[in-house]
């Protein structure tokens, strides 16, 4: 695997430097270096805790609108981490590169995304088995 690109770390470390942000996490074709000119910035973020909504959606619109300033591009997605979806999640827990933050903490997010996505599973599992039992009987 490649490095991220030197000009896109930066720029997110930067934007990131005023944003009420604990951990920053590059994800996608730019953290495994395989971006084209055509890619997408993907950066999951987690919030300082206190925050309201409106809020961290402020947070997340000006850390969208610094990186595009900086990047020259419309097409950043800032994802916040605490709402990532399961198949997201296991993307940005694939191939992240933390750039803002303890990697302890994005440690421990994959880690308890992990048992959740395994919990959620088993519970899938089981909804399966009692349709098919509802069904034999």
């Amino acid at each position: 695997m490649r490095e991220p690109s030197k000009p896109v770390t930066d720029a997110i470390e930067t934007a990131l430097e005023e944003a009420p942000v604990t951990l920053g996490v590059l994800y996608g074709s730019h953290a495994r270096g395989e971006a084209s000119e055509r890619s997408d910035v993907d950066l999951a973020v987690a919030f300082a805790d206190g925050l309201s909504s409106a809020e961290r959606t402020r947070a997340r619109l000006e850390v969208i609108e610094r990186l595009s300033a900086a990047l020259g591009t419309d097409d950043v997605d800032v994802t916040p981490l605490a709402t990532a979806p399961p198949e997201l999640r296991r993307e940005i827990c694939a191939d992240g590169v933390v750039l803002v933050g303890p990697a302890a903490d994005f440690e421990r997010y994959c880690d308890d995304a992990s048992r959740e996505d395994s919990h959620t599973d088993r519970l899938a599992e089981f909804e399966d088995l009692l349709t098919e039992i509802e069904r034999v009987v």
